[in-house]
């Protein structure tokens, strides 16, 4: 079953996850996307050396379903080769500055020309406009500015940033509903628009209930170590170690309160603190009791306990246990990807499924400029063309 993107075209020019992600996700929905990248240089890989072989990890997760032509931007129709690329592109996807297009010597107007009904997608660090547009960036720097990092962690401890690239998940995220949005006003006006989506302006985005609650209520909050700054303190939302593994309570309210209490063999704390309010002002004792109670059992045990009281508690799941989680594996969340030199692995999958099918894993990432010659021929290169183009170094 082809996704519904089937048919859009997508020039991947991104050069950091925010974009590649984005890029990807489409071609999880359907969408034939073509990275541009630069020949002879080193795809880019991981913020470190995690010492694997190829692909690396970081190729699979943010180059896979693409196909790739690698060239070189001095070459002698390197700029004409992109923009042919271009103008049959729905989507554009590039850094703020442009990246690979400004090396070719192209900039938003001159791609704008040959392209006028592609979105143009462009992922910053900051945001197109204001001090810091053209400032450099990453994920936890945009974790810090976004005050993300003041929320997380112990309050005796540095801030401390998300165990995840949250800024650039997220903002991948929203670099795709603005690319849909845009998209469909293409559609109606007969032009495309250009969105741009930062990491920091993700940031905000994301915690639009938590900063508009510190603002309103004209507050500051601390660092808890304990989870959200409006939840955490005032009821049990917390994750409590077990005689074997760890049981997350969501967020309990009045109605399952006394089965709560009664589950640890505690009834009478459901009359001592009965509301959220008595309940905020002795949390320490409360959470005291249920550590001291949960922790002589193992989280099987307890798992069935919560759910035969219909209170909201989850494992604790490492990556491990999501790899083998039969949930996951039954949505398409953890796929298998066959590949050539590494078999079978398995592999985060797509989160989307249209008409009740998850969709199989993508096609593994392809070695840099691997399509060159069949992407050559699409847009009208002769074979001699293709000839010439690579004895010139053109294309690898």
């Amino acid at each position: 079953m082809s996704g519904p993107l089937a048919g859009w075209r997508v020039l991947d020019l991104a050069e950091t996850s925010q974009g590649l992600l984005a890029s990807k996700m489409l071609a999880e929905m359907g969408a034939d996307v073509v990275k541009v990248e630069r020949s002879g240089v080193p795809r880019r890989g991981a913020p470190v050396d995690l010492g694997e072989p190829a692909p690396s990890s970081w190729e699979l997760a943010f180059e896979a379903g693409k196909r790739s032509i690698a060239i070189e931007p001095q070459g002698p129709g390197a700029s004409e080769l992109v923009l042919a690329l271009a103008r049959r592109a729905d989507v554009i996807v590039a850094p703020l500055g442009l990246g690979l297009l400004a090396e070719l010597g192209l900039d938003e107007e001159r791609v704008r020309a040959e392209a006028p009904r592609a979105v143009l997608a462009v992922t910053s660090p900051h945001g197109p406009l204001g001090p810091l547009s053209g400032a450099p960036g990453a994920d936890i720097t945009a974790q810090a500015l976004g005050g993300v990092m003041w929320k997380t962690g112990d309050p005796d401890d540095p801030p401390m940033p998300g165990g995840v690239a949250l800024a650039e998940g997220v903002g991948a995220l929203y670099l795709l509903i603005g690319i849909l949005a845009a998209a469909t006003g293409a559609e109606r006006e007969g032009r495309g628009r250009r969105v741009d989506v930062s990491l920091y302006g993700s940031q905000i985005g994301m915690q639009s209930w938590e900063i508009d609650s510190e603002w309103l209520l004209g507050r500051t909050t601390e660092r808890l170590a304990v989870g959200h700054p409006d939840v955490s303190d005032r009821r049990i939302c917390h994750a409590f170690e077990t005689a074997e593994g760890w049981l997350q309570i969501a967020g309990v309210l009045r109605a399952r309160w006394p089965q709560l209490c009664e589950m640890i063999g505690e009834p009478e704390m459901s009359e001592r603190w009965p509301d959220e309010r008595s309940q905020a002002e002795h949390i320490d004792e409360i959470l005291a009791t249920f550590a001291e109670r949960l922790r002589h059992r193992s989280l099987d045990e307890w798992l069935e306990e919560v759910a035969r009281r219909d209170i909201l508690g989850v494992r604790v799941q490492n990556d491990d246990d999501i790899a083998a989680d039969p949930q996951a594996r039954a949505n398409g969340y953890v796929v298998e990807m066959e590949h050539a030199e590494r078999g079978a692995v398995p592999v985060a999958g797509s989160p989307f499924i249209f008409g009740r099918t998850p969709r199989a894993a993508l096609d593994p990432p392809p070695a840099a400029g691997a399509d060159a010659d069949a992407l050559l021929r699409e847009i009208g290169y002769a074979p001699d063309a293709i000839a010439t183009l690579r004895a010139e170094g053109v294309i690898a």
